[in-house]
């Protein structure tokens, strides 16, 4: 009874913070606004893509490289089940998400056997800061707890069952992954390398095993081989052209990735701040301590193979494997013009890290832990993890969204979206205006263009402002510093006449602008 409560009352916490203020806290600017858009063309004007969305690692240079078009079908499908309310996406990854955490409470409860040590990780893992900010807004790379924990819990039951079905399977997640993020990648060379090296003795089983394993995947990234293929594989020699580039040279910062990733367990547990420069600056002597303890954790656990059993051992392989390679490719990934690695890298890593970490507390000695725990120490340092983690939860779901250099607040978008839609249906201007943006960096408004569309007022494309001969402008300056923007969509446009203006939320004035002053 006691341990169905403390469930319920986890569960019920893992969706408060999920969901608690979710529209409130909804930012809608830049990626988001850019996917949301691609969905609504896929939906409403049927505009099939093979290509996902761009990725950072071309950013700077004239050949950029793109992800598979995966995250865009994931959120199309929510968005036609639910008359294209962009929050339905937004409630989708939450609820994937929370799927995750209830895939790891099932994995290792299968693998050690210990309903309460399933349910402690679980927690640590439905409850962590990390997690609970990436579930709550729309991103490619938020939807890969969901997708790597099922790669990893099937590649388990294929090596529980020695079922090739479910290594299939496993292989399928692993490549829809890979469409998400290509950090992913050593999903595949951690389950091959695994196969080859613990899977039965016969070579012809490793092979077929193997072969598998690269046909799942295969199918995983089905749309990716295509678009190569039709193509001249133009995202591999994008990667090709940026790795043989002076931007990407060795040796890799594998020490920075090495370091920020089990720093990151700090941030996980609510210790350290997000961003990875004030861990420089004055979190470093903190940032040690999980770094220190995650290291031991590892030789720990690597002591203790020889006495597990070969399905244990094949598992904790794959997942060490996994982990390793993650931090090699990290450190490939992030050796930019400005070098950074931020958590979203790490995502892959999170499930097979607390994977490692429940077998680990699994394995050691059962009276080190019950005198810990009688003396109070557990229970002190259980507590003040949990302390820490709800207060960094609490600050998560209670953040300001407002309409500003780096925001654009959901409600925000939609009022101010809302009356320009009212005035150009009521002057008959659907397709013969268009919509410019000078309070952020997205000059081409497009989180404001997704509205408009779905609200049957369509401006005018983004290549068209020179011909729009009514102009609406979202701004906080004044009316002749507006009018004046050197921005391009404002300045390449004839209509420079002010015509109306209305006042929008948090500081915000839009101005219609037309070619002569009627």
């Amino acid at each position: 009874m006691k341990f169905f409560t403390i469930s319920f009352f986890l569960i019920i916490l893992a969706c408060f913070f999920r969901f608690y203020r979710l529209d409130q806290t909804f930012n809608v600017i830049f990626d988001t606004a850019r996917d949301l858009e691609v969905s609504r063309q896929i939906i409403m004007e049927k505009k099939l893509t093979l290509l996902g969305p761009p990725t950072s690692f071309g950013q700077w240079s004239e050949r950029e490289t793109y992800f598979g078009p995966l995250h865009y079908y994931l959120i199309s499908l929510p968005l036609w089940i639910f008359c294209m309310n962009p929050l339905a996406p937004l409630l989708f990854t939450g609820v994937l998400n929370l799927i995750s955490t209830i895939i790891i409470f099932l994995a290792i409860r299968d693998l050690v056997k210990e309903r309460f040590l399933s349910l402690l990780i679980f927690s640590f893992f439905a409850l962590s800061p990390t997690l609970i900010f990436y579930s709550r807004f729309i991103w490619n790379p938020n939807f890969l707890p969901f997708f790597i924990s099922l790669d990893i819990l099937f590649f388990w039951l294929f090596i529980k069952h020695d079922k090739k079905i479910f290594l299939l399977i496993a292989s399928i997640f692993s490549g829809m992954s890979f469409q998400l993020h290509y950090i992913t990648l050593p999903l595949l060379f951690a389950s091959i390398l695994t196969i080859c090296l613990f899977y039965r003795t016969d070579l012809r089983e490793k092979i077929t095993s193997s072969l598998v394993s690269l046909t799942g995947f295969s199918l995983g990234i089905f749309p990716l081989l295509l678009f190569e293929l039709r193509h001249d594989f133009f995202i591999t020699n994008s990667f090709l052209s940026q790795l043989r580039s002076p931007v990407h040279t060795f040796p890799l910062r594998l020490d920075i990735a090495v370091i920020y990733f089990f720093t990151m367990i700090g941030r996980l547990f609510g210790v350290l701040e997000y961003s990875i420069n004030s861990m420089r600056d004055k979190n470093i002597a903190l940032g040690l301590l999980p770094f220190i303890f995650n290291l031991a954790l590892f030789v720990f656990l690597l002591t203790r193979l020889k006495k597990m059993s070969q399905k244990l051992k094949m598992i904790i392989i794959f997942l060490i494997l996994d982990i390793i390679m993650g931090l090699l490719l990290a450190g490939i990934w992030s050796n930019q013009p400005s070098p950074r690695i931020e958590d979203r890298y790490f995502l892959s890593l999170i499930f097979p890290y607390f994977m490692v970490l429940g077998v680990a507390i699994s394995k050691m000695s059962y009276e080190l832990v019950i005198k810990a725990w009688m003396k109070g120490t557990g229970l002190a340092i259980l507590m003040l993890a949990f302390f820490l983690v709800l207060r960094r939860d609490w600050a998560i779901v209670n953040e300001k969204v407002g309409i500003n250099e780096y925001q654009v607040n959901y409600h925000g978008a939609e009022q101010i979206a809302q009356i320009i839609s009212q005035d150009v249906k009521a002057n008959g201007l659907q397709g013969n205006y268009n919509i410019a943006n000078i309070v952020d960096g997205n000059s081409r408004a497009t989180y404001y263009r997704y509205f408009l569309h779905i609200d049957q007022a369509p401006p005018l494309g983004v290549e068209d402002y020179p011909s729009a001969k009514v102009l609406y402008i979202i701004s906080k300056k004044d009316s002749q510093a507006t009018i004046n923007s050197s921005v391009w969509e404002v300045s390449s446009s004839p209509a420079k006449y002010p015509l109306k203006e209305w006042n929008g939320p948090d500081g915000t004035t839009i101005y219609k602008l037309g070619t002569n002053r009627n």
